[in-house]
């Protein structure tokens, strides 16, 4: 996005990116970089040993896209209470070319900020921001772009490896994900920096059906040690469906806001 979330080829990862943004590897033990809360789901004890399926969710979500229309955003800009709304779209994917490679397959996502208002500040304007998510055939991410209005790239992402998502997906299972370059452009000459990302999977509320995954970024501008972060909540459900629920944005000294599904 824009103003506050940073300009041009220094854009965070906005909420459109919430929609996946690396394949998930397999669950297991280890530690996350994640935020690690839970979403509450029903009432009582936090759930404990769910397990679903990760592979049919995933590809429905893939397939079919997505739109939130009634997102509410909630945090701090500056030193200062921040609330507003937003939507979300996401189109089905359709065949592209990418990195070279013409079997892959793109995701069209718009971010539109409807109101963001600053306490002690009013409103701020936050430009509508669309990006691309590109798959592979076997529903792997390969690369994601950030866009312009008129579909010029801001920003030209290539995941270094690619790493198959688990069928499965367990509370307590967190690790490390695969790392994205940043460039300026497809010909990836010009380099911006590198994601880092990783995973945790955590209770969702006292659901025995349901878990939330969570999708930490670690976004480094080039010569910096210093990341942006962004979290995602995605709810899992033993049904085979998977929905976005909320997303941490915090742009270090300047930010940190949450867009949250309320269905």
């Amino acid at each position: 996005m824009h103003v506050p979330f940073r300009q041009n080829a220094k854009l965070i990862r906005s909420v459109v990116s919430a929609t996946f943004l690396v394949s998930l590897a397999a669950c297991g033990s280890g530690s996350s970089s994640g935020s690690s809360s839970s979403t509450s789901s029903g009432s009582g004890a936090p759930a404990t040993n769910v397990s679903v399926a990760m592979t049919s969710a995933l590809n429905a979500f893939v397939t079919d896209g997505t739109t939130i229309s009634n997102m509410t955003i909630a945090g701090t800009y500056g030193s200062a209470s921040a609330t507003g709304t937003a939507s979300y779209t996401l189109l089905p994917a359709a065949s592209t070319t990418f990195a070279g490679n013409s079997t892959d397959s793109a995701q069209a996502a718009t971010l539109v900020t409807s109101s963001l208002n600053v306490s002690g500040t009013g409103a701020v304007s936050v430009p509508t921001t669309y990006s691309t998510f590109v798959w592979d055939v076997s529903t792997n991410l390969v690369g994601m772009t950030l866009n312009d209005s008129s579909s010029n790239v801001l920003e030209y992402d290539v995941a270094t490896s690619v790493v198959a998502f688990p069928s499965t997906i367990t509370i307590g299972g967190s690790g490390s994900l695969a790392t994205f370059n940043r460039y300026t452009d497809s010909t990836m000459s010009t380099s911006l920096g590198t994601i880092d990302t990783a995973y945790s999977v955590v209770a969702n509320g006292s659901s025995t059906t349901s878990v939330v995954f969570e999708l930490t970024e670690q976004i480094y501008d080039t010569g910096s040690s210093n990341p942006n972060s962004v979290t995602y909540d995605f709810v899992v459900n033993a049904g085979g469906t998977m929905s976005l629920k909320s997303i941490e944005i915090n742009d270090l000294g300047t930010f940190d806001l949450t867009y949250t599904n309320p269905d």
